[in-house]
């Protein structure tokens, strides 16, 4: 079914809330309401580069910078959200959109989209979120469903590297987290489900580890659980003997993974592949 009809797409819904979120953070660090879209980028810049890049961003906000600012509560529409609304009226927004929608479960995206296009005075959902603590709480006081989050469970290792490996193809292997979350949008929008980033950081430390892994064409040599190759652990003998200027021991190979500043397979991982006792 489409967002028109009330039940939101959970992948635009989960980014839209993340755009939201990195502002109302933005203007808590600054101190004010009037968070700039160059802020926004500095932050995503900065702090998560997984966040929606601006072209994301207007096509999430169909009003453009300033339905952000709305939505976040810190547009014009800040001082509505400053005086107390009755429970009651709120309520009956919540309602009114519902039916004019033909829906029981209603999303703060449907509902916000069709307020900007219906004309009414009606208070929107960060004021609804201000006054009866969150969305889920208020859609159900109101008689209604919050849309079913979709909960993140964790995907094997070989369905995120294979997943990783089209979006390598699609982008290079100098894929950015950014840019993979887009192709997973893509993705969503050609009506398949790929592991989000979320889930690929539940099986890898890190993008770049990921990215490492899923462009490894040979797989019989993989270590079973740290994804390691036979391959790279010789290479990071090599290069760890070099460094210490001795054969290496447990003990002074731990010492330089303590230090490293590459992630390094444990010295139990290496001696498995390396296949020494």
């Amino acid at each position: 079914m489409t967002q028109a009809s009330g039940v939101a797409d959970p992948a635009r819904e989960a980014k839209s809330e993340a755009v939201l979120a990195a502002v109302r953070a933005i203007a808590r660090e600054s101190r004010t309401p009037r968070v700039s879209v160059q802020e926004y980028l500095r932050y995503r810049r900065e702090n998560d580069s997984s966040l929606p890049a601006v072209n994301s961003v207007y096509s999430l906000f169909p009003g453009g910078w300033s339905e952000v600012l709305e939505r976040a509560g810190l547009g014009a529409e800040s001082d509505e959200g400053s005086r107390r609304t009755s429970e009651a009226s709120l309520l009956e927004a919540l309602r009114t959109v519902a039916s004019a929608l033909s829906t029981e479960v209603l999303s703060s995206h449907a509902y916000d989209e069709y307020r900007a296009r219906c004309g009414l005075s009606l208070p929107s959902s960060s004021v609804i979120r201000k006054w009866l603590d969150s969305w889920e709480q208020a859609v159900i006081k109101a008689g209604l469903q919050a849309p079913r989050r979709s909960g993140v469970r964790r995907p094997s290792a070989a369905l995120v590297i294979e997943s990783v490996r089209a979006a390598i193809r699609a982008h290079g292997s100098a894929i950015t987290p950014a840019q993979y979350e887009d192709w997973c949008l893509e993705c969503t929008a050609n009506g398949e489900d790929p592991p989000r980033l979320s889930s690929v950081l539940q099986v890898f430390p890190s993008f770049e580890i990921a990215v490492r892994s899923a462009d490894i064409e040979r797989s019989d040599d993989l270590h079973p659980h740290s994804l390691w190759t036979a391959d790279e652990a010789r290479r990071i003998s090599r290069l760890s003997e070099m460094i210490v200027g001795a054969p290496l021991t447990e003990e002074s190979y731990e010492l330089l993974r303590a230090r490293a500043t590459r992630p390094m397979p444990t010295w139990r991982t290496m001696r498995q592949l390396l296949d020494t006792p």
